[in-house]
Order: structure tokens, then C-alpha cells, then sequence
């Protein structure tokens, strides 16, 4: 919502896309009143459709977007964020292909939120072994790509989740049901500084309460020092580039 200020280049980075096979481009706005509106409607050339109201906030929206949806993957870009390069999304296709995967997932890179963005830190993922989860790991959501079909079968994002729903999401395909999935070892997303979990220390103590609890509704028993190891995972997966 009243996303104005990037949004461009996230449309732009999806615009430039060079893929042999159809994009179907969906934008869910919650009813902004600064210039998202119009700018959607000047680009309505590579934006397939989209719509403008009032929602229950960012998950809501997401799942209104598959929904919405009638592509076979499904991907999310925020509108802060920006596809890495022309090819991201023929990376993906061909990994779907020639691995047959139920999901893929690859690298991000994490910039401040000045208008070029100067790079922070650069979050290197791994392919997944089963229980990775149960050492704090997590693939980087905003490049966590997943078929339809598995949103029809294991279900959406749980609205109640707060902070964690995309944790809760990924927890619940991959460790608990064990869906297929491939690691793409390349940068796909350009993320900007200030996520939900990360805007303040109550929004983190809030999102670590919540990623506990995304082990209990799934009747899993969350790991013991769950958090202190997420935290320790972190560590390896961020690379912090120099000043």
C-alpha cells in the first residue's frame, strides 16, 4: 500500500524479463491514495491484471494473488523489491522442467532503501536436507517460487501468523510434507532493508514468538533454543559486503 516510491522498479524489473513463456503479472494494492494507482494503470502493458482495496494486510494480499492467479508457479515480488536480472525467470522455468520440482528457491541480495540502493548484505541459501529446519534454517522467502497445485493441496498463508507466515508457510511444505524443491545457485531478488520481522526490536521479539508458534499449529515440536539457532543460521547465510 502507497508503494509508489519503488514500485517502478520492481515493474520495470519484470518488464525486462526475457523468458519463453508467458508471464501473467498480478498487482494486489490495499487501496493506496498516494500515486500507486495511476502508476499501475501507465503500465498496464506488462501488468496482466490487478486490483485496488482495502485488505487485512500483506498476507491477505498474497493470498489474494494466488487466487488470483491461473499460471502453473507462482512467485511474489514486493513492490520495494526488484527481480536481480533479465533471466530470473527463466531460471526457474528451467529448473521446473528439467527437475520436476514442487518449488524453487535461490540467493538475495538486501539493500538500504535509498532510491539505487547500496548493497548490505547478500543472504546465501543451500540446497535443503530434511531437517535443516530443525537447525534454524529457512530459504529466503521472496525467492521461494511454488507450484499452484501445492497452494491447492497443503493450503496458503495463515493470516493469523503475523510476522511469520511465510516461516509458517515454508516450515509446513517443506519440513513437514516434504514437498520436492531445487536450489537455484544464483541472486534472483533484490530486497530493500525493513521487512516486517526486522522494523524494530518488538517486531522481532513479536516474530520470534510467532515462529514458534508456527511449529505448534503445524502439531510439530519446535527444536530446543529454536531461536538462538535461527540466529546462528543467519550467520552463515549473510554475507556482508564491504563499505
Amino acid at each position: 500500500m502507497n508503494s509508489e516510491k519503488f514500485l517502478s522498479q520492481a515493474i520495470e524489473s519484470v518488464r525486462e524479463q526475457k523468458v519463453d513463456a508467458e508471464v501473467e503479472y498480478i498487482i494486489v494494492d490495499g487501496g493506496s491514495t498516494d500515486g500507486t494507482l495511476s502508476l499501475i494503470k501507465k503500465n498496464l502493458s506488462v501488468i496482466s491484471n490487478y486490483v485496488s482495496e482495502k485488505d487485512a494486510g500483506l498476507y491477505s494480499a498474497l493470498n489474494k494473488g494466488i487466487k488470483m492467479s491461473t499460471g502453473d508457479i507462482i512467485g511474489f515480488i514486493h513492490s520495494d523489491d526488484k527481480l536481480a536480472h533479465p533471466s530470473v525467470l527463466q531460471h526457474y522455468q528451467d529448473a521446473f522442467l528439467e527437475h520436476g520440482c514442487d518449488a524453487a528457491y535461490a540467493d538475495l541480495v538486501i539493500k538500504t532503501r535509498e532510491s539505487e540502493g547500496r548493497e548490505v548484505r547478500y543472504w546465501k541459501s543451500k540446497p535443503y536436507a530434511k531437517g535443516d529446519f530443525l537447525q534454524g534454517w529457512m530459504p529466503p522467502h521472496p525467492t521461494f517460487y511454488v507450484k499452484k497445485s501445492v497452494y491447492e493441496k497443503l493450503g496458503v498463508f495463515r493470516t493469523d501468523m503475523s510476522h511469520a507466515a511465510d516461516y509458517e508457510l515454508m516450515l509446513r511444505f517443506m519440513h513437514l510434507h516434504e514437498i520436492s524443491t531445487h536450489y537455484l545457485d544464483k541472486t534472483m531478488v533484490n530486497m530493500r532493508e525493513g521487512g516486517l520481522s526486522s522494523r524494530s526490536l518488538l517486531g522481532r521479539l513479536r516474530a520470534t514468538q510467532q515462529d514458534r508458534y508456527a511449529w505448534k499449529v503445524n502439531c510439530l515440536k519446535a527444536p530446543i533454543l529454536l531461536n538462538a539457532k535461527k540466529t546462528l543460521s543467519k550467520i552463515h547465510q549473510f554475507k556482508f559486503f564491504k563499505a
